[in-house]
């Protein structure tokens, strides 16, 4: 037995506890492996707390955030940021991370509500303060106002994006229309935005043969539902599943123990949809799949340049 695949840190934790210690009498041995969960909190990935899992499939939000500023340490020397993050655990996680990595200035920081209705306050105290990169903790939800504030006020501003699935579908998305002139407006908008994937971009990678394999999973099993990041994290974690059992049989040991520990080898696997260069780096000691970010910068028709 097995569960797999939970999303979201809630529904990871609120599992993670049953999983470890189904009887409830304080001893592990009865566990059950819980792998391949899409969460991003430092809490989820605890192997001395949770000897079973859970195993993300994701970067944890922290170290994502990091890897990305490390790219942009490369790229803009010195520079001066101002960050905005959702008052959660992805958004100041993220924060956190990226300013552990960052080795220019941050000049502002604002906070708001994942529910919160406006930020336009926050925004304006960030701009107040000039930065050169408009780091920004939050889902995309909150990118369509902001996109617009930076439009209305003439903010020549650089929008670094640290959300693990933000490329241009979730923006274009978050942006609304399918319409050909909707969607060079919200181009026009989201070009020259630095973002961190882990996932294949439905729209960036639209040719990428995996994705192309992807749409004909969808098409074929999946009544042609239109491929997004859970549907692309969903694929992965099957891939990181079967890749599993078939290490545990090669081992002899298709026991539950057997299974967690053919998880706990992963590291180097890629995953068909996971964007070139980012790979599963599990270990009994890290319970995380992928480690960091595949980080580029949108470019006028939708595509993503990589950023080295």
């Amino acid at each position: 037995m097995l569960a797999l695949n939970s999303f979201r840190t809630t529904a990871v934790m609120g599992a993670a506890s049953y999983l470890n210690d189904p009887d409830g009498n304080r001893d592990p041995s009865d566990g059950v492996p819980y792998l391949w969960t899409i969460g991003g909190s430092v809490e989820t990935a605890d192997p001395a707390k949770w000897p079973w899992g859970p195993i993300q499939l994701n970067p944890l939000y922290y170290d994502f955030s990091k890897s990305q500023a490390e790219a942009i340490n490369r790229l803009f020397p010195g520079a001066k940021a101002a960050i905005l993050f959702q008052n959660d655990d992805f958004g100041r996680d993220s924060a956190a991370g990226f300013k552990a990595g960052f080795t220019g200035t941050v000049v502002a920081e604002q906070a708001h509500d994942p529910n919160a209705p406006d930020i336009s306050g926050q925004l304006a105290t960030l701009r107040a303060a000039s930065p050169d990169l408009l780091v920004v903790a939050s889902s995309a939800r909150f990118m369509p106002p902001l996109y617009r504030y930076r439009e209305g006020q003439a903010w020549q501003v650089k929008v670094v994006w640290l959300y693990p699935y933000g490329g241009s579908a979730a923006l274009m998305q978050a942006l609304g229309g399918t319409d050909p002139a909707s969607q060079q407006q919200a181009l026009r908008l989201i070009a020259g935005t630095i973002t961190g994937q882990f996932l294949l971009d439905p729209f960036a990678d639209q040719n990428h043969p995996a994705m192309r394999e992807h749409v004909r999973i969808l098409n074929t099993y999946g009544g042609g539902f239109r491929p997004n990041e859970y549907t692309l994290a969903g694929q992965a974690a099957a891939e990181a599943y079967v890749e599993a059992i078939k290490r545990a049989c090669d081992r002899g040991d298709l026991t539950r123990k057997g299974l967690l520990q053919a998880a706990e080898t992963m590291a180097g696997f890629h995953p068909s949809v996971f964007k070139e260069g980012v790979n599963l780096e599990t270990s009994p000691s890290r319970h995380v799949g992928a480690a960091k970010a595949a980080v580029g910068e949108i470019q006028p028709d939708g595509t993503i340049r990589p950023l080295r």
